[in-house]
């Protein structure tokens, strides 16, 4: 398929004579040195408009919007032979264009009628609006005024009277302009050139399009809840996450609510933090672990929510966030937390002497008990004691049962009524394992002195 500037090339090569090519070329330039910069830019929010199709309805930009992005073109007038080869240009990519829900909308200041016999003349399969007075023309930033000299050539060459051509009998046009806007009216990607000769192509429209329908499907898909704001704080799109987060029910949606009034998400901290970015006072911020109780179900939440300037085109146009539910992570973590404090309390206070031991053998914990065994003040701990190379406890065997586990991968073993120090003790010895991966051992001591003298003493009288 030929792209539009070859179409271009092809319609002044072989339709225009030499000496009307020179003079559109020379005014084509003169036109690109007139008053600027002209446009909306990518990420201004487009105005909307209603205005007369060719079978004079009354149409508006916000009802195709709600249905899906639109390609917006804005052309002089079925006089102008560039705009007719743009325009079936369009056509012929409407298949693709209408498989991403994307409606194409092209506007000139000629009338219904004139749009009417364009559309049935070059059996164009999408809308022609009439702007008349131009009123939406100059919203868009589009409108120029031709000079004398552009009013001498355009009557003296293009045999085009614009005063009879356009509604309202002025010597104005539009630049030519595409602009590719989404569901929010957002600028998200134009084309606009005083140069009458360039145009975007629409397979580029196309390009674009995809682009913002891959992007769109990750917003709507994405497991966490989105939300974006305009520069005011309302909501003007979110995901059907954010239907899960605060149970709205099927088709419900949040789009209008201003997040700085909404009863969930205006507590000080998330107030001023979004009120902060939108004021850009800062690019982005996080609050972590807030309530959000939920208007529809009054359900309490706990929530990560973030906020970051929403920037396209360079400029800002509002802000993202994202509302993280870890309700359940909290509850897990203080369960977790619960049942470590309470292993603490059996830890510290249970009879038994128990340490705990690195890899290399280093005491890095133990209880009071193992203060009272080994006769260390009570509150002290143990330092630097390495199972490994204590005398006492290697005579004990209990430093080459240690070794054994930490490096020989041995996962238990135990001594029983073994000399140690004063005394004896019983051993009981396994290698601790954290998610499977080798963090150390453990010992637990019995004190078994008066046990062992005991049955000595028995074993003497019998």
């Amino acid at each position: 398929m030929m792209n539009l500037n070859d179409r271009f090339t092809q319609l002044v090569t072989s339709q225009m004579p030499r000496d009307l090519l020179e003079k559109i070329t020379e005014t084509s330039s003169h036109m690109e040195k007139l008053d600027g910069p002209f446009g909306l830019e990518i990420g201004d929010k487009a105005p909307n408009f209603c205005l007369s199709n060719a079978d004079g309805k009354k149409v508006c930009l916000e009802d195709y919007l709600s249905k899906g992005p639109v390609i917006l073109s804005f052309y002089r007038g079925d006089w102008c032979p560039f705009c007719i080869q743009e325009l079936q240009a369009f056509q012929e990519v409407m298949d693709k264009i209408k498989l991403s829900g994307t409606t194409v909308i092209a506007i000139s200041p000629q009338m219904s009628e004139r749009a009417l016999s364009l559309k049935e003349k070059h059996d164009l399969d999408y809308e022609l609006l009439s702007d008349p007075d131009q009123k939406v023309i100059k919203d868009y930033k589009l409108q120029f005024t031709l000079d004398s000299e552009l009013q001498g050539f355009y009557m003296d060459h293009l045999k085009v009277d614009l005063k009879k051509e356009n509604g309202d009998a002025s010597w104005y046009l539009p630049v030519p302009a595409t602009y590719i806007l989404d569901e929010n009216a957002i600028v998200r990607d134009r084309f606009v050139s005083m140069n009458f000769m360039e145009r975007m192509d629409p397979e580029k429209a196309v390009e674009s399009i995809n682009t913002l329908s891959y992007f769109e499907s990750i917003f709507q898909n994405a497991p966490m809840a989105m939300a974006i704001l305009d520069m005011n704080g309302i909501i003007i799109n979110h995901n059907s996450a954010v239907n899960r987060l605060f149970e709205y029910p099927e088709g419900k949606t949040a789009v209008g609510v201003s997040v700085l009034d909404h009863p969930s998400l205006s507590s000080p901290r998330k107030g001023k933090l979004i009120e902060d970015v939108l004021k850009a006072r800062t690019e982005y911020g996080v609050v972590e672990e807030e309530p959000l109780r939920s208007a529809v179900t009054g359900v309490n939440k706990i929530v990560n929510f973030s906020v970051a300037q929403l920037i396209v085109g360079g400029k800002m146009t509002g802000a993202i966030c994202t509302i993280e539910d870890v309700t359940e992570k909290v509850k897990q973590r203080q369960e977790l937390e619960e049942m470590k404090a309470h292993f603490e309390a059996i830890f510290r206070n249970i009879p038994t002497a128990v340490s705990i031991l690195d890899t290399d053998g280093m005491v890095i914990d133990h209880n009071a008990a193992f203060n009272y065994l080994f006769k260390i003040p009570e509150g002290e701990f143990a330092k630097n004691l390495n199972v490994l190379d204590d005398p006492m406890l290697k005579e004990a065997g209990i430093s080459e049962m240690a070794y054994d586990a930490l490096k020989n991968n041995v996962p238990y073993g135990e001594l029983n009524e073994v000399p140690c120090g004063d005394g004896y003790i019983n051993f009981r010895g396994s290698q601790l394992l954290v998610g499977g991966e080798l963090q150390g051992g453990i010992g637990l001591f019995e004190d078994v002195t008066e046990k062992v003298l005991k049955t000595q003493e028995l074993e003497k009288t019998l």
